[in-house]
């Protein structure tokens, strides 16, 4: 299985269409930086599913679309295609070939292709959990993550351990049962409410049964007394109401004659006023007309002044004229002295004239003021038109709100009588509820009681459970890390017995003669020794490498040994061959230095810390000789001067005067030294933990009874329920004290509301009263204003004569000012022709003959315009026409005075019928209200006639009729109510009168046992969920913990390929003690290259730290390898030795997965099957060059 193909459009990078063909084995993906590589790379990762734009190098997502250059425009969208060969049938499909194809478009749109079918992204995830392959999987390696690998943060390293281990589709199937254990929890809630709701239904029905019975004998007795009462109720209103309407037929007879009196006075009243208004009209068009006269008179009188005045002057001057033509020669030489006499005149003139201005002005004045009179007069009688006016409406606005005040006064009376009613109603409810009061207290009493007892049983019993859970929690913490601990010294015998059974840390020479061929009469050095504890590491780094050679007896053994070896070509293997080691002088310097031997820290010689057989005690003497054991490295840095011997410490460090071997210290469990005696002090240990997990199982196991035996659940609901009661309890009494303190507050707002409406009553009575007599001065007023109206427009009448004769008299006064004007106009003249008539008095004389005779003309046309007559004898001249019109206004006048006394006869006639008018309105108003208040009370009294009889009908389908009783007078009607509203009191405490529905009980009581078979699946659903959780759990630990210990065999193995011999690595799983779950623990990474011990792996060299990712990548591989790995530029921090490593373990794996590498590395590229080049050819524009090498075939 392996990626054949990937075909890339429009993804970042590449703008036309790319088909790249991959074979099995390994890929190289070279080109210069920025040409496209890793868009290749990120390719496949968005194609397999890749959610995160950060991981591929973008903001959104949207980016990974081409985003065009100078040359191309931008893409609308891209698309990236994934052939796998499926022939392994890793991927959980039928088909043998698998095509993924993912689609983004720019509006955020995307969709994902199985095949060429629409699907999913969770199918993409789904094809590729476990595999090795997915998204967060390691099938694609950065150079970044690497890091990430060997960082502090565990989790990144988590997720290879988890998908190689196949746990991943566990933990999704664990998330899911979690979710659904959350929501059957929520259920089961959920249904214990609805079922506790239910009971109450079901217990609240079956009480309502029990009070059925009572609630049948007391509506036995409410229907007898309530018929009674409404039978009585209703014979009563009947006769009330016969006796109302035979007084209203009384009343109204009475209204219908007054109202006949008040339309024939109407009548009368419209008729006067017909005639008062024709009279009036009369009247005012005799004033009009009047008026119209003495205004035409007073302008012929003015015209009949100025053509007289005008005669007489053009008379004068015609005679002057004369005269001075006759003198006219005389005349020259008195013009001197007629010119003096004219200025003289004409001062007197003036003076004249200035006086009469002023008397003018007088005038003026006087008939100014007249005028203002006038106008004075006709606003003030208009003011009085708008006061009549308004009189008039004030009186009909006081009519208006006596009669609602009326209106208002009797329905207050009747919600007075109703507010009484209530209040007695209300007082026997307050009653009511003090007896409900009390014994809902002493119910609550006893309730909290009993709540008080239980929550103390219920407390004392939550704390015992809780310690027993702590303590369960504790033990079964302790249990597991004991198990734990078991299981860790379990691993190191096994790695012990392993290493020696397998000779696995011994050559392969020897591991092949000894353990494979059990080659008889050899044996290893380090066999034969028995060292204390103490010495162990002194005495294997004093040995060395010797410790590995192999003792054989003599020469023909060991060569026959090299044929062996040199036969299977097992390699090479060191022999000491003793019975020549024993022939030769064995030269053993161990002379006593009391110096160095006494000194503080010093052990003494090697070899006297060793045991072995006496055969091999000159052997081992020879190998250690020159060796002391000393406590630390200062000591024998201070002993090594001067002398030849070496110094050994504790912990395996070698010390002479010119050499030292020193570094971190031994690991215990890699030393070969006592390992039988390890295996056994470690089986010990075991046996110890084993006896003690049986012991703290045995408690678990009582702690889980002692548990399961408190049912803390039933405890809890029973509180819960008596809880609940106790709330039931105080919201009744709650509710009882609220209806009583709200009757309470309805009772004083009642009375508080009837001792208003009495006091309102008062006020509208008094201001009815008071209403009565503003009407009546309304009336007064209304008829002193009509009086007033009068007298103001006589008035008027005398200031409009007065203000006619003051026209008249400044008229005349102002005709003689404009004759002196004249006459001083002509003398200004005179003056001014004598002047000039002393040179030019000859040229005028006949100028002024033709003057002469145009003046006469002038006074023949005015006279005839004054006296003249047309030629039929009709009047034409102005004095004519005066004296007619002076004739026709003493005949308007005339007849003015006598239409003035008709109207004042007939205006005296109105007044008296007006005023018997208003007596007989008051008389039928009263009746109107008389019957309105009665007729008022007859609806009402219908209306609960009505209500009685339908009230009987519909409550219990009897008719009632009229009936007398002989105890109607003394028969209680509020008492006989007031009964019957107790009686329904008691009813509705009850439940009401009718049936219980055995059909909705038996319907709740269903409901109520399908809510608990409901509940009590979800329980089982719960138990089967958490059961589900608990193996889910188990088999995800016991796969994560097989895979680990797998992964780290494997580690540390390819750890010793990629490194030096005896560099050491490992890995731990560090388990939390407060969370043992081993899902959840931290995996620690421990690579130390020989000659360093880091404390952290972050100060290993970027190469070092390279090797060690990449040797935990592989030991995942070989767990489970994934059918395509992807590695970018991973190979970049290697120097040539290391790639060589490098290249070396990727030809190992490459048999079962195909490697895509992205490299820059020359070694990379050559080791290579095929190659693809990335180039950019155009500007922004990536494109592909194929090279397989082994046929030498260029594509592109």
């Amino acid at each position: 299985m392996y990626l054949s193909k990937l075909d890339i459009y429009g993804f970042k990078s590449f703008a036309d269409r790319i088909n790249v063909d991959f074979d099995a084995g390994m890929t190289a993906i070279v080109g210069p930086n920025g040409c496209g590589k890793t868009n290749i790379v990120d390719a496949v990762r968005w194609a397999i599913g890749e959610q995160k734009a950060s991981v591929l190098r973008s903001s959104t997502m949207e980016n990974v679309i081409f985003n065009g250059t100078k040359d191309r425009k931008p893409l609308g969208y891209a698309e990236v295609s994934l052939t796998i060969q499926n022939t392994k049938g890793i991927l959980p499909s039928e088909y043998t070939e698998i095509k993924i194809t993912r689609r983004c478009f720019r509006d955020g749109a995307s969709n994902y292709m199985l095949n060429g079918v629409n699907c999913r992204l969770k199918d993409i995830t789904s094809l590729f959990m476990d595999t090795g392959m997915g998204s967060d999987a390691y099938s694609v390696i950065e150079l970044k993550m690497v890091n990430e690998i060997l960082s502090h943060r565990t989790q990144d390293r988590r997720k290879l351990f988890e998908e190689a281990s196949g746990i991943t589709k566990y933990k999704e199937r664990r998330r899911e049962a979690l979710y659904k254990l959350e929501v059957a929890r929520e259920n089961i809630n959920e249904a214990n409410i609805e079922i506790r709701n239910r009971q109450r239904t079901v217990n609240a029905y079956e009480r309502i049964a029990q009070k059925q019975q009572e609630a049948k004998e007391v509506s036995v007795k409410l229907k007898e007394i309530e018929i009674e009462y409404h039978t009585r109720a209703f014979s009563k209103l009947i006769d009330e109401t016969k006796s109302i309407e035979e007084e209203l037929k009384g009343k109204e007879t009475r209204r219908e004659k007054l109202q006949e009196s008040l339309n024939e006075n109407e009548n009368i009243i419209e008729k006067y006023k017909t005639e008062l208004s024709a009279t009036e009209s009369r009247l005012n068009e005799s004033r009009d007309k009047l008026n119209n006269i003495n205004l035409q008179i007073n302008e012929l009188q003015t015209s009949v002044s100025i053509a007289e005045q005008r005669i007489k002057y053009l008379e004068e001057n015609i005679d002057r004229f004369k005269r001075e033509k006759i003198e006219i020669e005389s005349e020259i030489v008195r013009l001197a002295s007629r010119k003096t006499e004219i200025e003289d005149k004409i001062v007197i003139l003036k003076n004249t004239i200035e006086l009469m201005e002023d008397s003018k002005v007088t005038k003026k004045s006087a008939l100014e003021e007249t005028e203002i009179n006038v106008k004075t007069s006709k606003d003030e009688l208009k003011d009085l038109t708008v006061k009549h006016a308004a009189s008039a409406k004030t009186l009909h606005e006081k009519r208006s709100e006596y009669e609602i005040i009326k209106n208002r006064l009797g329905d207050q009376i009747t919600r007075c009588s109703k507010l009484a009613d209530d209040n007695i109603v209300n007082i026997n409810k307050v009653a009511e509820f003090d007896s409900d009061m009390r014994a809902a207290e002493s119910n609550l009493n006893t309730l909290k009681d009993e709540l008080t007892k239980m929550n103390s049983e219920f407390d004392e019993q939550k704390r015992l459970k809780d310690n027993y859970s702590s303590e369960l929690q504790k033990l079964e913490k302790e249990i597991i890390y004991k198990k734990h601990e078991a299981d860790k010294l379990k691993n190191k015998i096994e790695f012990q017995t392993n290493l020696l059974e397998n000779f696995d840390d011994y050559s392969e020479g020897i591991k092949y003669l000894v353990k494979e061929k059990n080659e008889k009469g050899a044996s290893v050095v380090i066999d034969k020794l028995e060292v204390e504890d103490k010495f162990k590491i002194a005495i294997e780094t004093a040995l060395g490498e010797i410790s590995n050679y192999l003792i054989v007896n003599d020469l023909d053994a060991a060569e026959n040994f090299i044929k062996i070896l040199t036969h299977d070509q097992k390699g090479k293997v060191t022999f000491i061959i003793r019975d020549q080691l024993y022939n030769t002088t064995m030269n053993i310097f161990q002379e006593e230095f009391p110096e160095i031997l006494n000194h503080e820290g010093v052990y003494g010689w090697a070899d006297r810390f060793i045991k072995c057989p006496d055969e091999f005690l000159m052997l081992y003497k020879y190998l250690l000789d020159e060796f002391i054991i000393v406590e630390n490295i200062d000591i024998a840095r201070k002993l090594s001067r001067d002398n030849f011997i070496k110094f050994i410490t504790l912990d395996g460090d070698i010390i002479t005067n010119s050499f030292l071997r020193a570094g971190s210290k031994t690991n215990v469990e890699t030393l070969k030294i006592g390992r039988e005696k390890l295996i056994a002090e470690l089986q010990g240990q075991i046996s110890k933990i084993e006896s003690t997990i049986a012991e703290e199982n045995i408690r678990l196991a009582e702690l889980k009874n002692s548990f399961a035996g408190i049912d803390i659940n039933i405890r809890q609901n029973r509180l819960q329920e008596k809880r609940s009661e106790v709330l039931t309890a105080e919201n009744k009494l709650q509710q009882v004290q609220y209806q009583k303190s709200e009757t309470n507050k309805l009772i004083a707002h009642y009375k508080q509301e009837n001792d208003d409406l009495n006091a309102s009553n008062k006020e509208l009575s008094d201001k009815m009263d008071s209403l009565i007599t503003e009407i009546e001065s309304a009336e007064n007023v209304k008829y002193q204003r009509e009086k007033e109206l009068e007298h103001f427009t006589t008035e008027l009448e005398n200031l409009a004569d007065k203000l006619t004769s003051q026209r008249e008299e400044y008229n005349s006064f102002n005709i003689e000012i404009t004759k002196l004007k004249a006459e001083l106009s002509n003398l200004d003249n005179e003056h001014y022709r004598t002047e000039e008539s002393i040179t030019s008095r000859k040229n005028n004389i006949e100028a002024r003959a033709l003057e002469c005779n145009e003046y006469e003309t002038e006074i023949r046309k005015l006279t005839a315009e004054i006296e003249s007559y047309n030629q039929d004898n009709t009047v034409n001249g102005l004095k004519p026409r005066l004296k007619i019109l002076e004739l026709e206004k003493a005949g308007v006048e005339s007849d003015f005075s006598l239409i003035r006394s008709e109207y004042e006869v007939k205006r005296s006639m109105v007044d008296k019928v007006e005023g018997e008018q208003k007596s007989l309105r008051s008389d039928r108003d009263n009746i109107i209200d008389f019957i309105h208040r009665n007729e008022m009370k007859l609806t009402k009294d219908r209306l609960e006639i009505k209500e009685h009889k339908d009230r009987v009908r519909e409550e219990y389908e009897f008719e009632i009729d009229y009936t007398v009783f002989e105890d109607a007078e003394i028969f209680d009607l509020i008492k006989a109510k007031a009964e019957v509203d107790r009686l329904k009191n008691k009813l509705r405490t009850l439940g009401g009168s009718g049936q219980l529905e055995l059909n909705l009980y038996e319907q709740e009581k269903q409901e109520l046992e399908k809510l608990s078979d409901e509940r009590n699946d979800l329980v089982k659903a719960e138990a089967d969920l958490i059961n589900l959780i608990d193996e889910i759990n188990k088999t995800a630990q016991n796969k994560f913990t097989e895979t680990f210990e797998q992964i780290r065999q494997n580690f540390m193995a390819i750890f010793k390929e990629l490194f030096l011999e005896g560099d050491e690595s490992d890995l731990r799983l560090v388990i939390d003690p407060d969370n043992p779950d081993p899902l959840d623990a931290k995996i620690d990474i421990i690579a130390k290259p020989r000659g360093k011990r880091p404390q952290l792996i972050d100060l290993l060299s970027g190469g070092e730290k390279t090797l060690t990712a990449i040797a935990l990548l592989f030991a995942i591989y070989q767990v489970k390898p994934s059918p395509f790995c992807i590695l970018d530029e991973v190979d970049a921090p290697l120097d040539d030795a290391n790639i060589d490593r490098f290249i070396k373990i990727i030809r190992k794996f490459a048999e079962d997965t195909q490697f895509i590498i992205v490299t820059h590395n020359k070694r990379t590229m050559e080791a290579a099957d095929s190659m693809y080049g990335v180039t950019m050819a155009e500007q922004g524009i990536s494109t592909i060059v194929n090279v397989k090498f082994n046929d030498q075939k260029i594509a592109s």
